[in-house]
């Protein structure tokens, strides 16, 4: 007996040791992080990831929004460790020219001296290393030893004044120390990079790093070292910030359709934030005969497209629930469907505007099977291209196809396909992450692609997403009526946009002078216009008490004027800070709202539609704009590698999120306000002095 229990105890051992000897471990690291990980074309997470993969050849590539892929070849024998500088996209990164002040140094008994012996070598790699990333670079170093005891708000000034179209200012101080260890040379360097952003007059981060090697080859090993440090901050901080600002110069109001009906053309148009006014003109700037109607005039068609494959059964409660939270709150004549996808897509509830048909339709959201999200999206386009008034879908998904899991076939359509299905169709998507991990990458794609935002279920309310959604819906989208023109020009809440030559995108002269839209939508030559102020409005919202804010903006809302910086927000002044690492501003900003030229009437009636009331949140203001507690030593830097979303308009003022607080930073007057946000926005928008968050 006790033989017979020692075989079979060895056997289950020998089984236990083959199948933990078949895989191999595999940490997969990257900078920055969250980027998604595939394994021969399979998706096996977000990074950082700890990996089990069988030995052998395979390929790997890492993709996150905004950063061109990175892909290897590799032959994995034993436990790895695999670590990636992630790039952003060359759209984004020619972008933001980049000079590079170098003060290489040495310490002699109390005295800093330059120490140019080993200054061309870490000139050279750092001007390699951020110019294959795509920047355009310029490295400066002092010319002498007086420039040592230069303060740093001279040297800031002075550069900037060289290099005013300059995108970025990296100042690195670097400083080399020389010892000796049982006869062998070791070589230390030490350097501070001071991240400093021109437009805002920001510091954006500051970063020690510290190299060390021994031996002849010690100069050359720790330049190598400190350069991968540097790049490693700058993308772990600083590449996320440029990816967003990017996205946000980007992202521009849609031409969602333009239907021609004899003498009439009808547009739909989807704007960033809540239409207050719109009006058409012809190539002369003429002022066109429009009628417009809201989203609810026209009536609204909600397909919600429900993801119940088997790896999302735990999150069946949470798919139920918000999809309840919306249709409870949903206005009259709104039309309601839902269309769902496993390894099959079907409509489960065809439209209808009565509630009660909810309670039968979700007792079919059960979960089983693959995931053909690719195929949903396609199909979802096709039913809607059949929809008359405004068609939107809610995407309620982990955004994981089965295309990209090896388990079984996925979808018939690539994802591809079916965003171009959707743009075709002219519908809103606003996507949903409903699972712990999701596919976070390609939801952020198609909020941008639709002028929409990214939810999710996990990290925002619930009851604050159903309402973002519903009231975007209705504030943000409008269908315009005007006697026949092929490429007219509109005027949104007073400012004039442009049809892009892709036919979607709508650009502002502004838009158009930026290389970032020249690249994104193609160059058009069109003349700057004067800015008088816009014509009437279309869509009024009345502002709310004590606070005024922007028409029709969200559940948490404030506008940061400058009258209230003095009296309710704490207030500091930067300028008469000893040790500053933003020097006050030179120039004072223009801080009035931009607007476009009033165009010639020439027809003296306009038909407008009143508009219709939209459920509100409660907006309070108490406490709204908070004093903060700063911490001591705060040094005016800011740790962008803990903050969420960000935004800086054209005259320099800069806003972002850190957890439940947002920050705002008015250069003009060099003071900092602390809002605080009670939650975490999904959101937020500046064109100073408003400031919208969702």
């Amino acid at each position: 007996m006790p033989k017979r229990f020692l075989l079979i105890a060895f056997i289950v051992l020998i089984s236990y040791l083959s199948v933990f000897a078949s895989t191999v471990k595999l940490e997969v690291l990257s900078h920055p992080s969250g980027a998604d990980i595939f394994i021969d074309r399979v998706w096996r997470g977000t990074t950082p990831q700890v990996l089990y993969i069988a030995p052998g050849k395979h390929q790997i590539q890492l993709e996150k929004f905004g950063y061109s892929p990175s892909t290897e070849e590799f032959d994995l024998r034993l436990s790895s460790v695999a670590e990636y500088n992630l790039t952003p996209e060359r759209e984004i990164t020619k972008n933001y020219p980049l000079v590079i002040y170098l003060v290489n140094y040495q310490s002699a008994g109390d005295r800093t001296v330059l120490y140019k012996e080993q200054e061309k070598e870490l000139v050279q790699a750092l001007w390699n290393r951020f110019t294959n990333m795509g920047f355009n670079v310029t490295i400066e170093t002092p010319k002498d030893e007086f420039d040592l005891v230069l303060d740093k708000e001279s040297i800031y000034l002075d550069i900037e004044k060289k290099y005013p179209q300059s995108g970025m200012f990296f100042f690195i101080d670097s400083l080399w120390t020389f010892s000796s260890f049982q006869q062998k040379r070791v070589t230390r360097l030490e350097t501070t990079l001071k991240v400093y952003d021109p437009k805002s007059k920001v510091t954006l981060g500051t970063f020690k790093d510290t190299a060390e090697s021994v031996g002849q080859m010690s100069p050359d090993i720790v330049v190598l070292e400190i350069v991968e440090r540097i790049t490693q901050n700058f993308l772990d901080n600083i590449g996320n910030f440029l990816v967003q600002i990017y996205t946000k110069q980007t992202n521009t109001p849609i031409l969602l359709s333009k239907i021609f009906d004899r003498d009439v053309t009808t547009a739909t148009i989807k704007n960033l934030s809540p239409i207050e006014n719109l009006e058409v003109v012809d190539f002369s700037n003429n002022l066109l005969k429009t009628e417009v109607n809201t989203a609810l005039d026209s009536g609204i068609n909600i397909l919600f497209v429900v993801d119940r494959s088997g790896s999302n059964t735990k999150y069946s409660e949470v798919i139920k629930q918000q999809m309840d939270l919306i249709l409870k709150n949903l206005p009259k004549r709104i039309r309601w469907g839902i269309l769902a996808f496993d390894d099959k897509v079907e409509v489960i509830q065809s439209f209808t505007e009565d509630y009660s048909r909810w309670t039968a339709a979700k007792e079919k959201i059960t979960n089983a099977g693959m995931t053909r999200l690719h195929d949903g999206l396609f199909n979802a386009a096709k039913i809607m291209e059949r929809e008359q008034g405004v068609n939107v879908i809610i995407l309620l998904t982990d955004g994981i196809d089965a295309d990209y899991l090896d388990a079984a076939p996925g979808s018939i359509k690539s994802k591809k396909e079916g965003i171009d299905a959707l743009k075709t169709a002219g519908v809103v998507v606003y996507p949903v992450g409903i699972s712990e991990k999701n596919f976070t990458n390609f939801m952020k794609e198609l909020a941008l692609e639709f002028g929409t935002f990214y939810s999710d279920s996990f990290r925002h309310n619930n009851e604050k997403i159903a309402t973002d959604i519903l009231q975007d819906i209705v504030q943000s989208i409008a269908i315009v009526k005007t006697a026949r023109i092929d490429n007219p020009s509109f005027y949104i809440n007073g400012r004039k946009f442009y049809l892009s030559v892709n036919g979607r995108n709508l650009l502002n002269q502004e838009m158009i002078d930026m290389a970032v839209y020249k690249t994104a939508y193609g160059d058009l030559s069109i003349p700057v216009e004067s800015h008088t102020t816009p014509a009437v409005p279309i869509l009024p919202v009345e502002p709310v008490d004590t606070i005024a804010t922007a028409p029709g903006t969200l559940t948490a809302l404030a506008t940061l004027v400058q009258e209230t910086t003095a009296a309710t927000a704490v207030a500091v002044d930067f300028s008469t800070s000893t040790d500053a690492v933003m020097p006050p501003a030179t120039v004072t900003a223009d801080t009035r709202l931009e607007t476009s030229e009033q165009p010639t009437k020439t027809v003296p009636d306009i038909a407008v539609t009143s508009p219709v009331p939209v459920p509100q949140a409660t907006v309070t203001s108490e406490a709204l704009i908070q004093a903060i507690q700063w911490p001591e030593g705060f040094n005016q830097a800011l740790e962008l590698r803990f903050s969420e979303l960000y935004d800086l308009d054209p005259h320099g003022h800069f806003v972002w999120t850190e957890r439940s607080t947002g920050y705002l930073w008015i250069r003009d007057q060099m003071k900092l306000l602390g809002i605080d946000l009670k939650e975490m926005p999904v959101m937020i928008d500046l064109c100073y002095p408003y400031l919208a968050v969702l």
